[in-house]
């Protein structure tokens, strides 16, 4: 499997271990040198989370650069005052950072230096299913402890970890067991149906390579202004300290790596494209060339061989789609729309719900900003705007936790939309408040 060597740490040859405990005792020390625990203050909050410490050569000795989730330090206001403690119980403090909401990355830049630190080697670029991991987690909102698990999946830029999930685990530093960096923890507790799985979503190394390559040079002139500035320590009273700079605007990441979504604002229907015949919602009748009644294999004739099929038997799978969708359906099955990028619960793309005869009983569209009705509705459109279009919904359901969402039901029109109410464990935040998806049904109530 290829790595990819981490060109902005600081890189040394290691002498082959002779035993897997050896290597294990490696990576385990390697979490413990560079993890911290953050604490933020902000003006709508506090939090803490974890962050792992990058060693950069080209630094200043008496400045540390930290690696986190994005989350972290803006989830609890503008301005947040941020302290990172080591597990051996050195303290500095945030000054400076670069942020990238879209890929829930974070890069802070911390006074004083918080000790010295072993290289890392080299950096996983696709870790291969079945590699044995350990990252640094916190049970409880206790102190930070290792936990051991494996790769799952490659998820586009993410990775899924089979490991004991664990809020407040955020920005923790995942590692092999020689102590090759895989990623950062971004979700500590993965919901699946409802309820939480043994999942860890990690931002992988090459995503953090790329990115941190990217802010290379801005970020080490920003760390030679801070050590030049010779800040006293200990840290004076909050007022007396020079507030943060505004977060670091990244300038688009480099191809292959796709652009952040931009903040969305609900468009007027009058200045929406117009829907093609492959992108239109038709309410009560289909999405595009896709036609409710229609047979499931003539679906894959017009779409393609490449859709995912998912089953759902029995009654869980049942009330699973009816709790997801709002309808009924013994399979799904998904064509995505661009090379997947985070995961088929997240990425565009078409879902045909098959129904106990073998045909389409729904038909949805899923964060593709192109599919409108003839209104110019759809993934995007704010709930505003829907109810000011189709008046009182016949229904509406809510659902709390990590996919808090409020479903728009209208039966008889034949159309539900799904409006995000969280910001998915801050992996597609610009989507909140408006309609992430769109699914079209059997019209009823008549």
């Amino acid at each position: 499997m290829r790595r990819l060597v981490l060109v902005s740490l600081c890189l040394v040859l290691l002498l082959p271990s002779t035993s897997a405990r050896a290597q294990e005792t490696l990576g385990q020390r390697v979490l413990a040198q560079r993890t911290v625990v953050l604490s933020m203050s902000g003006s709508s909050g506090t939090g803490s989370c974890l962050g792992f410490r990058l060693y950069r050569e080209d630094f200043p000795p008496d400045v540390d650069l930290v690696l986190t989730a994005a989350h972290c330090v803006t989830g609890v206001g503008s301005n947040p005052l941020v302290t990172a403690t080591t597990l051996g119980g050195q303290t500095g403090r945030a000054v400076a950072w670069a942020t990238w909401a879209d890929f829930d990355v974070a890069f802070l830049l911390v006074v004083p230096r918080l000790g010295s630190l072993d290289p890392i080697r080299d950096s996983w670029s696709q870790p291969p299913s079945g590699l044995p991991v350990l990252a640094m987690i916190r049970v409880g909102g206790g102190a930070p402890t290792i936990a051991s698990g494996w790769v799952l999946e490659q998820e586009g830029y993410h990775v899924r970890l089979v490991m004991p999930g664990a809020p407040g685990s955020s920005g923790g530093g995942v590692v092999d067991q020689s102590g090759a960096l895989v990623g950062m923890i971004v979700t500590g507790v993965v919901v699946v149906r409802g309820a939480a799985s043994p999942f860890v979503r990690v931002v992988g190394a090459e995503l953090i390579v790329r990115l941190l390559a990217q802010e290379r040079e801005r970020l080490a002139e920003r760390a030679r202004q801070l050590s030049s500035a010779a800040l006293p320590l200990p840290f004076p009273s909050p007022p007396s300290l020079p507030s943060p700079p505004p977060t670091v605007a990244p300038t688009p990441v480099p191809a292959p790596l796709p652009a952040p979504t931009p903040s969305v604002t609900a468009t007027p229907p009058s200045v929406q494209p117009a829907a093609t015949e492959t992108t239109l919602i038709a309410p009560g009748v289909g999405i595009g060339q896709i036609r409710l009644g229609m047979s499931v294999q003539e679906a894959y004739q017009i779409l393609g061989r490449e859709g995912r099929k998912e089953s759902l038997p029995g009654a869980l799978g049942e009330s699973y789609a009816r709790e997801r969708y709002g309808t009924g359906a013994v399979a799904l099955h998904r064509w995505f729309l661009r090379p997947l990028f985070v995961s088929e619960l997240f990425d565009p793309h078409i879902l045909v719900l098959e129904d106990q005869s073998g045909r389409v009983g729904a038909v949805g569209v899923q964060a593709a900003r192109e599919f409108r009705t003839v209104e110019g509705l759809g993934p995007g459109s704010g709930e505003a705007e829907i109810r000011q279009r189709y008046g009182t919904p016949a229904s509406v359901a809510e659902r709390g936790g990590y996919e808090a969402d409020r479903m728009l039901v209208y039966g008889p029109a034949g159309i539900r939309f799904r409006i995000m109410l969280s910001n998915y464990g801050h992996i597609w935040p610009n989507w909140r408040g408006t309609a992430f998806d769109v699914v079209i049904f059997q019209p009823t109530g008549r």
